[in-house]
């Protein structure tokens, strides 16, 4: 084998690898298309959040290296939207939550297709809900969600994936860890979140925060006034009539595409996550 075999190898290698990766993006397209057809048909608003917003917004289309798809729901219309996915959800899709499942680790509700794992292919509904207006209360706030997050992801994430630290020091901290957290009774978590998703009510807060622990990001409650429609792929879906000031908010120079060589990476180490994730849900049933 000369290099020149070895390139085409490589080129074939990476095209069949991204053409797998799109077959991914296709999922959580039609996933996202039955969310959309339920909360439109009963008229409850939803917007798209952030890497799948910037898509819509800047690509007209999914990110080419992302296959993951964000919304947000107000937590005025949680009870709703379950309802509303207990009873009209196609027959080829499932959703999990809190509400539905004790030991449901995910912070949001994640809706799937039927046959994959809702750790590797979903569409996520993140939750709107009030926040102080004081910046330090706001700050304090935020900090509580994040740690009763993390406690709810480490006492049941073990449920969900295998992984394990691969060095010694590593795999003995979250045994111990997981440990610890497994002794903390499921009541005091699900009653902490009540708590915490209930505190502000949207209608008295000027701003307005994602119940996540990954963005800590505030947002004037105006962004969300209304909705607009905009293209996604071959449909058009709802977008905060904000969506510019959210993107500001979240991503600064948002116009701008990371250089090829992040953008690869994070394409093949997400194809990755999701095979790994899926082949082990699959080899579970």
């Amino acid at each position: 084998m000369d290099n020149a075999e070895f390139k085409q190898e490589i080129i074939e290698y990476i095209a069949n690898t991204y053409d797998s990766f799109i077959d991914y993006q296709k999922i959580t397209q039609e996933i996202l298309v039955e969310f959309d057809r339920i909360t439109q048909k009963n008229h409850l608003d939803y917007y798209l959040a952030y890497g799948t917003l910037l898509g819509a917004v800047r690509d007209n289309s999914q990110i080419p290296w992302d296959y993951d798809i964000d919304t947000l729901v107000k937590i005025s219309d949680m009870e709703r939207l379950v309802e509303l996915l207990d009873t009209e959800l196609g027959d080829d899709f499932y959703y999990d939550y809190i509400t539905k499942t004790q030991c449901y680790p995910a912070p949001c509700l994640r809706i799937c297709k039927k046959g994959y794992s809702m750790m590797a292919l979903h569409v996520d509904v993140f939750f709107l809900i009030g926040a102080p207006n004081e910046t330090k209360k706001r700050e304090s706030y935020i900090k509580d969600i994040k740690k009763t997050i993390r406690l709810r992801l480490s006492k049941y994430i073990s449920l969900y994936l295998k992984e394990t630290p691969q060095s010694n020091i590593g795999r003995l901290y979250y045994i111990v860890l997981n440990s610890v957290y497994k002794m903390i009774p499921g009541f005091l978590v699900r009653s902490k979140e009540r708590k915490l998703l209930s505190k502000y009510r949207l209608e008295d807060s000027e701003y307005w925060i994602s119940y996540q622990d990954v963005y800590d990001k505030v947002y004037p409650r105006y962004i969300f006034d209304s909705s607009s429609r905009l293209k996604f792929g071959d449909s058009f879906f709802s977008v905060p009539a904000g969506f510019e000031e959210f993107l500001n908010i979240n991503y600064g120079n948002w116009h701008n595409y990371f250089p090829i060589n992040e953008r690869f990476d994070e394409f093949y180490n997400m194809k990755k996550i999701v095979d790994e994730r899926q082949a082990s849900y699959l080899e579970s049933k």
